[in-house]
């Protein structure tokens, strides 16, 4: 994500309007004003934040991605999320499938 001043020839992608602020938002090589740059589940503004984007590009705070398109582990049913403190998901794939670290280790407490 970078803030930089305005071509004359943007156009925001959301609103389609030219911004009518000294600078834009750039991300996902898209041009935004920055308060356009939100997550489409929460609302909250993303400017200077870190997101996550699905398959279709939609927009999400890190919250809300994990919340809505965490993947369940195969053994435990439970949904992957980081780890306390972090943003990061660590999961094993295999055949298809995902699971904790601890569960495809069979050492899961959960």
């Amino acid at each position: 994500m970078l803030i930089r001043p305005v071509k004359p020839w943007e156009k925001c992608t959301m609103t389609a309007a030219s911004p009518a602020v000294p600078a834009v938002l750039q991300a996902l090589g898209k041009s935004f004003h920055p308060n356009c740059f939100r997550c489409v589940i929460c609302n909250e503004t993303l400017e200077g934040q870190q997101f996550s984007v699905d398959t279709q590009n939609k927009i999400y705070c890190v919250k809300d991605y994990h919340r809505f398109l965490a993947q369940t582990c195969a053994i435990c049913e439970q949904l992957i999320l980081p780890n306390k403190g972090s943003n990061e998901i660590v999961r094993v794939m295999s055949m298809g499938k995902s699971y904790h670290m601890a569960c495809y280790e069979g050492k899961s407490n959960i």
